[in-house]
This record gives C-alpha cells, sequence and structure tokens, in this order.
C-alpha cells in the first residue's frame, strides 16, 4: 500500500544535525572550517565567533577586548 510520500528522497539535515565544521565560518572573511573559536563571556548573547588564521583571530580579539585605556598608561604586554 502506498502512502503517496516519497520515501527514497533523504531528508535536508536540519542545523541540530549538521556538521559542526560546516558551521564553522570565520567571521571575517567566511572561509570554511575555522579553526579559533571565541564564545561566552567573551562573545555578546552568547554567539560563537570563528576565526580562520591568526591574523583574523587577533582581529576578533581586538573586536572583544576594546578597552578604555587612559592616554597616561602604558598597555599591559600580552603574555600570548
Amino acid at each position: 500500500m502506498t502512502t503517496g510520500m516519497d520515501d527514497t528522497a533523504p531528508a535536508p539535515r536540519s542545523a541540530s544535525t549538521a556538521d559542526p565544521h560546516d558551521t564553522h565560518r570565520c567571521h571575517i572573511c567566511g572561509a570554511p572550517n575555522a579553526v579559533f573559536g571565541f564564545g561566552p563571556p567573551l562573545t555578546p548573547k552568547g554567539r560563537d565567533l570563528w576565526a580562520c588564521d591568526i591574523a583574523h583571530r587577533d582581529q576578533i580579539d581586538r573586536m572583544l577586548t576594546l578597552t578604555t585605556a587612559v592616554a597616561d598608561t602604558p598597555p599591559q604586554r600580552r603574555i600570548l
């Protein structure tokens, strides 16, 4: 007995079942499979930001860690 539905067509993957690397796109250039991730508590509203390389990682890091430094104080040294 046929139900009228075609069971041979594959169902589209939802975002929850998709490969997590498919969703890791660089926030700066959109490149797939970005390897550096920023998440809460650094990002607003729990949003994850991804970067594909060191230059883009530093760019996102600067966006997230903007400081209001006093002009007379020297910038803090970076440990890493």
